[in-house]
């Protein structure tokens, strides 16, 4: 592991919490409370863009990531929109510096912003009740609905987390996997490490091991595994001063594009759709933890991870 936390606000799941606080506000606020929120957001957000300096003719594009004669670069007005010169790129440069860090932040790579939650939000008031409330061609209303059901799934992931996080509640791993098997007794759960000496561990591991099982037994169950095949194997273990543990199927598997994106299951079921695992594996790393993922089309997937035990057990 690394010796100094990397602080970023840009990936998804940080977006979502960016967002979340002040859409929660707003979703019991009336319709035109609503609606004036989000003209004040795309219009404040453009003309802030719009009213940004622009750099010299002159400037090196190199100090901000980009190569000089970069052919996607914008030119006129449009240049206000240019990545990492632009008001969001310059609130990073300003605030990811206020973090402890191994050299001074510059900017992202991809262009990515902390900010980039804020116009975000206008999508987020609007577009699922517009969606809902219009006439669609058959066939989209499934997807809308899975879009609200993903919406939800992924509040209800994080309200569970949050209210663990406040009590700072533990749990015995152990006494999770058996709740877990009394749950999907039809599952095939084979051991092949087992913890003996009562460890517990911040709630937020057991919700990630929950969720790795469960995404498991959907895989097999997904890919018609043979009867030999449809087991889910785990491990869970101490190893000095870490809780080490695992867990494999023999599902579809993945290809390494599909390991870490946002879909980690290809499931039609919006439990597959990666929030579970995302929320978990980033209240994982908050204790200090790590999660990394082996995986071939075809032959099954293997989830390793560890917490530090000194972050999960007072004893």
């Amino acid at each position: 592991g690394k010796s100094q936390t990397n602080f970023t606000f840009d990936d998804t799941l940080t977006q979502i919490g960016l967002g979340y606080f002040a859409l929660f506000l707003l979703a019991h606020a009336s319709r035109a409370v609503q609606i004036g929120v989000t003209l004040l957001i795309l219009v404040g957000y453009w003309g802030l863009f719009a009213a940004w300096p622009l750099p010299p003719t002159d400037f090196d594009w190199q100090t901000v990531g980009i190569a000089n004669h970069w052919p996607h670069l914008l030119s006129g007005f449009e240049a206000h929109w240019n990545k990492n010169l632009n008001p969001a790129g310059a609130f990073d440069q300003w605030f990811m510096n206020l973090f402890p860090r191994e050299k001074p932040y510059t900017y992202c790579s991809g262009g990515y912003c902390t900010l980039s939650f804020i116009p975000t939000l206008a999508t987020m008031l609007l577009v699922l009740d517009e969606l809902e409330a219009s006439e669609l061609p058959p066939g989209f209303g499934d997807d809308i609905a899975l879009l609200r059901t993903l919406a939800e799934t992924c509040r209800d992931r994080v309200r569970e987390l949050a209210r663990a996080a406040r009590r700072g509640e533990e749990v015995d791993l152990e006494a999770v996997v058996s709740r877990w098997h009394l749950l999907r007794p039809a599952v095939a759960l084979e051991r092949e490490a087992t913890l003996t000496d009562g460890v517990r561990v911040d709630a937020a591991v057991g919700h990630l091991l929950r969720v790795l099982l469960d995404n498991a037994a959907d895989a097999i169950a997904d890919a018609g595994t043979a009867a030999g095949d449809a087991r889910v194997r785990l491990g869970l273990r101490r190893e000095e001063a870490w809780l080490v543990g695992w867990v494999r199927d023999r599902g579809p598997g993945l290809s390494p594009q599909q390991a870490f994106s946002t879909s980690l299951r290809g499931s039609s079921k919006p439990e597959g759709l990666g929030v579970g695992l995302a929320l978990s594996r980033a209240a994982l790393e908050r204790l200090g933890g790590e999660l990394r993922v082996e995986t071939a089309a075809g032959e099954g997937t293997c989830v390793h991870f560890r917490v530090p035990l000194a972050a999960t057990d007072a004893a």
